[in-house]
């Protein structure tokens, strides 16, 4: 079966986890107004073949977290899927996509839609985003910072504060714009498609060993 609640955007201390512990699909639709999680955001269910979601895409609430995370580590059957809408998305810290297994997906759903990100720690997909129209915006302030794109890439990514340093973990598919307004991205030994504009005057982009690929009609 399946089951859809309201879920209150309001202030909320420490960690939230969005999760269902019945036999059932799960849907958590989120009011208007901001949610604000000082620690973990985590999307997930309590029992195997089962997904929770958190669907923004009715009121497109700005939501601001410490960390966001979609699926727990090692349970690859219990799912978990955040669909944004067009609500500000501002990270903290670390987004994490955990791996699933074959009959389901943790995921980042933002089909159709322009979803702004401000993403302060790295990016770790072991499962799958749908980068929709997107634009993920990373701010750090230190160097070490990681990149890992896995299934489905980006739409637009920026990355956007001297201070900080990223790093490709993986082959980086870009369906539109890689900016590099301030810091330092690496390309390491991996292979970037780019098929939109590619602009790095504001920062450095560290070749390394990597090949980038411009597939754009221009």
């Amino acid at each position: 079966g399946s089951t859809t609640a309201p879920i209150t955007a309001t202030t909320y201390g420490g960690n939230l986890t969005i999760l269902n512990g019945n036999n059932a699909t799960t849907t958590g639709v989120l009011s208007t107004g901001a949610l604000v999680v000082s620690g973990m955001l985590r999307v997930t269910h309590n029992v195997d073949t089962y997904s929770t979601t958190l669907d923004n895409t009715t009121n497109n609430t700005s939501i601001t977290v410490g960390y966001l995370t979609m699926g727990t580590s090692g349970q690859t059957a219990r799912y978990g899927i955040f669909k944004p809408g067009t609500g500000t998305v501002t990270v903290n810290g670390d987004v994490t996509v955990y791996a699933s297994d074959a009959s389901g997906d943790n995921k980042i759903d933002m089909t159709g839609v322009a979803t702004p990100w401000t993403v302060t720690g790295s990016w770790t997909n072991s499962d799958t985003v749908i980068p929709g129209n997107s634009t993920v915006n990373f701010t750090a302030t230190t160097t070490g910072k990681t990149i890992t794109s896995g299934t489905g890439g980006f739409n637009n990514i920026t990355f956007n504060n001297a201070a900080g340093g990223w790093t490709a973990q993986d082959d980086m598919p870009v369906a539109g714009n890689l900016t590099i307004t301030a810091g330092n991205f690496s390309g390491s030994s991996k292979t970037i498609t780019v098929a939109g504009n590619w602009d790095s005057s504001g920062g450095t982009f560290t070749y390394g060993t990597s090949t980038v690929v411009m597939t754009g009609a221009n």
